[in-house]
């Protein structure tokens, strides 16, 4: 019991390195917190996990090959593996690049527009490889497309309009804007409306679990709860939600694999 109130006398009285401090740029994306401080894990968790996902990643591949060795599934886990491994590899570089050997906004930019990319990436693979998991029925095809087109779309946002002036006849803050606007049609409209036809068979409801985890997330991510805090803030609670999404669904992929249901 002592040392358990010896841990909460610790964090109450933690301080913050100098090191930690210091916020990244953040000129660009406006993402600035009312606190000085840089939570102690911002970006952080992300470096830790990523060895780890990396072989989880292999060995979750091998798995399902074993029992699907089919054309199309193996190449979109593939995709979604990769998404994912980016994820967490440019979320680390971006929210500590001002900690990089030469910081400087162009290399915060790069990473910024990784980071769109990559969330759109994620999302994009996520909804293909469950359209094909559920043989594309209920237009999940069109879906598919939808949601790729609007990853290709970021990506052309990204990197040619956003902060380039006014190549493509908008400010960079319009850009954004546009950038989260797709991000909604991916995760409401085509992940949204999957999860809808999911909901209608029973059996199948339970896959619709990994939407509604993500959820959270975003949530807190939109209202910027909790504030930046010594340790965490409202952006890595939605780091944390995002990766137990992708492990459901990462874990759903092996059980559909060996027992598939039928959407109705």
């Amino acid at each position: 019991m002592l040392n358990l109130f010896n841990f909460f006398v610790k964090i109450k009285n933690f301080k913050t390195p100098k090191y930690y401090v210091r916020q990244p740029y953040y000129r660009i994306s406006n993402v600035v917190s009312k606190s000085p401080i840089r939570p102690f894990y911002r970006g952080k968790i992300m470096k830790i996990i990523l060895k780890p996902w990396c072989l989880l990643a292999i060995f979750h591949f091998i798995y399902c090959y074993k029992y699907d060795q089919s054309f199309e599934l193996p190449i979109l886990r593939i995709l979604v593996w990769l998404s994912t491994i980016n994820n967490i590899f440019i979320s680390d570089k971006y929210h500590n690049s001002d900690l990089a050997p030469n910081p400087s906004i162009k290399l915060e930019l790069f990473y910024l527009r990784c980071d769109f990319t990559g969330i759109s990436f994620v999302l994009a693979s996520t909804n293909a490889l469950w359209s094909a998991h559920f043989k594309w029925d209920f237009y999940f095809d069109i879906i598919s497309y939808i949601s790729t087109s609007c990853f290709f779309i970021i990506c052309y946002i990204s990197f040619v309009c956003f902060e380039r002036g006014k190549r493509c006849g908008v400010n960079s803050e319009s850009s954004e804007k546009i950038i989260k606007l797709l991000f909604g049609i991916q995760y409401i409209v085509c992940f949204g409306y999957m999860v809808f036809c999911i909901l209608q068979t029973p059996n199948c409801g339970i896959y619709s679990l990994t939407w509604f985890l993500y959820l959270p997330g975003i949530i807190f991510y939109v209202l910027q709860w909790p504030e930046d805090g010594l340790l965490i803030g409202a952006h890595d609670v939605f780091h944390i939600f995002s990766l137990f999404g992708n492990l459901l669904s990462a874990w759903f992929d092996i059980i559909h694999t060996q027992n598939a249901c039928r959407l109705k």
